[in-house]
């Protein structure tokens, strides 16, 4: 019996995704499935955060399907956009889930073989991939000026967190404590592994609440952690 393998893809980017969220996605898929599909059982895999531009090998929800894939299953997405918004990406996909003996099937989109419905496709990936690069130069001409008016962009160093206006730093004390630990085990000669132990075992976690290892804390911690100052 034909399995149907939906795929839902959101980015990091609201602009490129714009209307196209994971619930909007899902019920649309959900609709093609009802009437194209009734009968068949729909498997759902999605990748969240990740953009369209992303290798295959880095999605682990298209590496999920891929790998479960069989000859006579039907990988439907919302629209081309959501396989891809590289056109190389796009043709990889089309050339292995052809590869597989399946197919694949965009809710909005041209889904033939015919020359007209190959045309039709790759103008589409393609106008997918002029939108995902003129939104990425958008985005990096109005990082750059709010650059220039002497915004702070990026995450702020270990030890301090950015203010509202986001033109300063300011220290965060919690983790100007773990930092002083730092520096005075540091002093010691203790080693990375020594102080990821040693703040390990007195609780302290990093910023996301993980605890510390080696690679975690000579990361953090040879940063320069005064920047604010």
């Amino acid at each position: 019996m034909t399995t149907i393998r939906s795929y839902l893809r959101v980015s990091r980017d609201s602009q490129a995704d714009s209307g196209l969220g994971i619930e909007a996605q899902r019920a649309a898929i959900a609709l093609y499935c009802s009437n194209n599909y009734p009968e068949c059982e729909v498997v759902e895999y999605s990748d969240l955060g990740v953009s369209g531009a992303t290798p295959l090998y880095k999605r682990d929800g298209m590496s999920a399907l891929m790998g479960e894939l069989d000859a006579g299953d039907v990988v439907v997405a919302y629209d081309n956009s959501r396989i891809a918004r590289d056109i190389m990406i796009s043709l990889s996909v089309e050339a292995e889930v052809s590869r597989k003996g399946a197919d694949l099937i965009a809710t909005t989109g041209s889904n033939g073989d015919s020359p007209e419905d190959v045309l039709m496709r790759r103008i589409l990936n393609s106008f997918s991939e002029f939108e995902r690069r003129k939104i990425n130069e958008r985005t990096k001409r109005a990082l750059a000026a709010k650059k220039e008016q002497g915004f702070i962009l990026g995450a702020p160093p270990y030890g301090f967190k950015i203010s509202a206006d986001r033109r300063r730093y300011v220290e965060v004390i919690n983790e100007q404590e773990v930092i002083a630990v730092v520096n005075k085990l540091r002093a010691q000669g203790s080693t990375w592994k020594k102080v990821a132990c040693f703040l390990n075992s007195q609780g302290y976690t990093n910023r996301r609440g993980n605890s510390w290892n080696t690679n975690r804390c000579s990361r953090t911690f040879k940063e320069k952690t005064n920047a604010g100052r």
